[in-house]
């Protein structure tokens, strides 16, 4: 039964093992083709125009989760005309857009994923929501050098997702995606972000070692990072690490709203948490921040 297993290719086993989910995925395809497309009330006067899986599997359940909408609406008060954004595990784009929308044309948005999938539902979505011309789409991961990385393609299950692979995956399995880093993605086209949304299931501080420049510069970027304690401590990575880099970078780190400091051992409790990180000398905009969490 193994064998057999091992000549079906990881992604149809994916769809195969998730017939509920498959079909899900297939009727929202079909509703697309159709001409269907649905809207989503991100903020007050803010909708998106979504594709019907999209909006599903990405951009409701945002929405549905007091949590997340927090996180972006924290992430929306901070967004202004001129920004840079680069958007780091940008997956189906609701930040991207959503920004993109909120911003104006003045913005400037440079959305990243390795997934195939993801980049097309990019394509998609800053199609339906007319903002083409201010976004980039890259397919590719990032991490701390430039070349590629073996990634494992989590299929409909994971709607799309490729993640880290773990000692139980064959090579044949993987597949070879191209890695950029933060630095070598500014350097390329030019720019320096004045925004980072970091998104990347456990591999954020290969991302922050890979824009060292970046965060070490004078114009250090907002940084809105998405925390994966649990998942690096599964994958034997060290949670510290990243809290490590961001103190060296000179950042202090923030609950969503940006009022509330967070004590390093706040975060570490956590086995994910959402935070905004500030360069030392920047003031939040709003109150003052209260004290750290404990």
């Amino acid at each position: 039964m193994r064998r057999l297993a091992k000549l079906i290719p990881r992604q149809a086993r994916s769809w195969l093992r998730s017939p509920g989910r498959s079909l899900n995925w297939l009727t929202d395809e079909a509703l697309y083709r159709l001409g269907t497309d649905v809207s989503l009330d991100v903020s007050p006067g803010l909708a998106l125009r979504c594709h019907p899986l999209a909006y599903r599997v990405a951009y409701k359940p945002v929405m549905d989760d007091p949590e997340q909408q927090r996180e972006l609406t924290g992430f929306l008060r901070l967004c202004r005309k001129d920004m840079v954004l680069f958007d780091i595990g940008a997956h189906f784009g609701i930040f991207s857009i959503a920004a993109a929308r909120k911003a104006g044309p003045g913005a400037r948005i440079v959305a990243v994923d390795p997934s195939p999938v993801a980049a097309r539902m990019l394509r998609i979505q800053t199609s339906l929501n007319e903002v083409s011309e201010q976004i980039e789409i890259v397919e590719a991961c990032v991490g701390d050098t430039v070349g590629e990385k073996q990634m494992i393609a989590a299929g409909v299950i994971g709607i799309g997702y490729y993640v880290e692979p773990t000692t139980g995956h064959t090579d044949a399995e993987m597949s070879r995606i191209r890695q950029v880093t933060l630095a070598s993605l500014a350097s390329d086209r030019a720019v320096r972000p004045t925004h980072v949304k970091v998104d990347v299931e456990s591999l954020e501080e290969d991302v922050l070692r890979g824009g060292a420049a970046i965060f070490e510069s004078d114009n250090k970027p907002l940084l809105f990072l998405e925390l994966h304690n649990q998942m690096m401590l599964d994958g034997g990575r060290d949670p510290a690490g990243p809290l490590d880099l961001l103190e060296r970078f000179g950042y202090r780190l923030f609950d969503h709203s940006g009022h509330t400091k967070l004590s390093r051992t706040f975060i570490s409790s956590q086995p994910l948490i959402r935070v905004i990180a500030r360069p030392s000398g920047a003031r939040p905009s709003g109150p003052e921040p209260a004290d750290g969490r404990t």
